[in-house]
């Protein structure tokens, strides 16, 4: 327990004990309206914090301190944070950086300065003191450096005053020097690693939502070099770069089997995210309001995650609000629209065999900018495929093989090629041989006719679509 002694009413000095640096800590202005309740309420959050991974960085300018916490900031918790970091988090920090008295200026989420003071040990009574401005942010502020220098510059007067006072309230009459570099503690919330747990409050009723994430497992090398090159323009390079006109979301479609959402996995990867997928049993709910609700909330929470990919797969169930009549399912559509909107989100990409049924409102530029259409494979195309799955099946066969296989699946989507490839290796026992291979294509049922109409028809879609367009869409006799 910290024991709080009043040391002077005219400056509000607080003389504090810290259990757990063993060292005298002063406070000065601290600010009032932080309540014992909010206090208390933080406290058993903050010990959670000495577990986590902290990342430094030290410059020429400035000193970061980048602090994760496992749990939401809210600005309560923001607010609330200020003393008990000074008290228990900046001691430790100091002093690994050989200071022993630290001035700290803290910024709460409505820009209120708030000053503490810390005294973290005395070596030497006769040593000079070192003073050393702590800067606390949380990610929102986008605290420069720029701005901490003027926050340091308008309280230097005033920090001399304080730590003086201090000296002379923990008995020394020592010099005070001052580090005119400062220290930046930047609080983030660190993620967890495998799933995003929502909880929604609807009167006495608590619901509970997890959300999963996962790793992706493919790459773009699946992928010919055209597509992959038209993707990393567009999508990859500027979010790696963090660009302000990055594209946020885009939608892939074409028949069935074609490897979409491997391709959004595959491009999560190459920007360094993970997946996570929203379908309808995700949010919707048996009572009225409640999808609208619940899909506000989850989306809340994935509002601020620049580390994660939102996949809507099979996204023909956001139909057009001219196709329905049920006023639940357009306010569900109209609660889509208002969320693809925001710019603040992670980047969302939904797949589709029919693009067409779908609100069209939605897919418009601002929410979803890209459409990518991808068509049955050509014989490049194939021999990505084929690459990709001999590899992952660890099967070693030699270049002949290689091209009867590009050349007994014309037609074939990356799906069924995969069987394909599955029931050769099956018959050969292990191995895939030219007998092997007709055996499965003869088992293998596949109307070209109708292929080939369906890739027309995908090429009357492309000419008809409106907006920014990347195709993968070759022509019948190129197939």
């Amino acid at each position: 327990m910290v024991e709080h002694t009043k040391a002077t009413a005219k400056r509000e000095g607080v003389v504090l004990e810290s259990p757990l640096n063993k060292v005298k800590v002063v406070a000065f202005g601290i600010d009032n309206s932080i309540s014992a309740e909010e206090e208390a309420a933080i406290m058993p959050l903050l010990s959670k914090v000495f577990d986590v991974a902290v990342d430094s960085l030290i410059d020429d300018e400035t000193w970061i301190y980048k602090l994760k916490v496992p749990f939401e900031i809210n600005p309560v918790m923001t607010k609330a944070l200020g003393r008990p970091l000074a008290l228990y988090v900046v001691p430790s920090l100091v002093d690994s950086l050989g200071i022993n008295i630290a001035s700290s200026v803290y910024l709460n989420h409505k820009s209120r300065m708030r000053r503490m003071l810390t005294v973290v040990g005395v070596k030497n009574p006769n040593d000079p003191f070192v003073t050393l401005t702590i800067v606390f942010s949380t990610k929102d502020d986008n605290l420069t450096k720029d701005e901490v220098q003027k926050i340091l510059k308008k309280e230097r007067s005033r920090t001399k005053k304080y730590v003086n006072e201090a000296l002379r309230l923990m008995g020394f009459n020592s010099q005070v020097k001052t580090v005119r570099t400062p220290l930046i503690v930047r609080i983030a919330r660190v993620f967890s690693s495998d799933e995003i747990k929502v909880r929604v409050e609807d009167g006495s009723d608590l619901i509970d939502v997890t959300l999963k994430l996962r790793e992706p497992e493919w790459d773009l090398s699946s992928f010919p070099s055209s597509l992959v090159e038209d993707l990393r323009t567009l999508v990859i390079e500027p979010i790696l770069e963090n660009k302000p006109y990055s594209i946020r979301g885009m939608i892939v479609a074409g028949p069935p089997g074609m490897g979409k959402s491997v391709l959004v996995e595959a491009m999560a990867k190459e920007m360094k995210k993970k997946v996570v997928d929203i379908e309808p049993s995700t949010y919707r709910s048996m009572w009225y309001g409640h999808t609208e609700k619940i899909l506000r909330s989850v989306f809340e929470h994935l509002k601020r995650r620049n580390d994660l990919v939102i996949l809507i797969d099979d996204a023909e169930f956001l139909m057009s609000r001219n196709m329905v009549t049920h006023e639940g399912y357009v306010s569900e559509i109209s609660t889509f629209l208002k969320i693809f909107q925001e710019r603040e989100r992670p980047f969302i990409a939904l797949t589709a065999n029919y693009p067409e049924v779908i609100d069209q409102a939605l897919l418009r530029p601002g929410r979803v900018d890209l459409l990518v259409v991808m068509g049955y494979p050509d014989k490049e195309f194939r021999r990505k495929i084929v690459e990709n799955t001999l590899g992952r099946y660890k099967i070693k066969v030699n270049d002949d093989i290689k091209e009867d296989i590009v050349r007994l699946t014309k037609w074939f989507s990356a799906a069924e090629m995969d069987a394909f490839i599955r029931m050769a290796i099956m018959k050969g026992k292990g191995t895939i041989t030219h007998d092997s291979l007709l055996w499965a294509r003869r088992r293998f049922s596949i109307d070209e006719t109708e292929r080939a109409r369906m890739q027309e028809r995908t090429l009357w879609y492309l000419q008809k679509v409106q907006g920014m367009v990347v195709a993968y869409v070759k022509r019948p006799e190129e197939v």
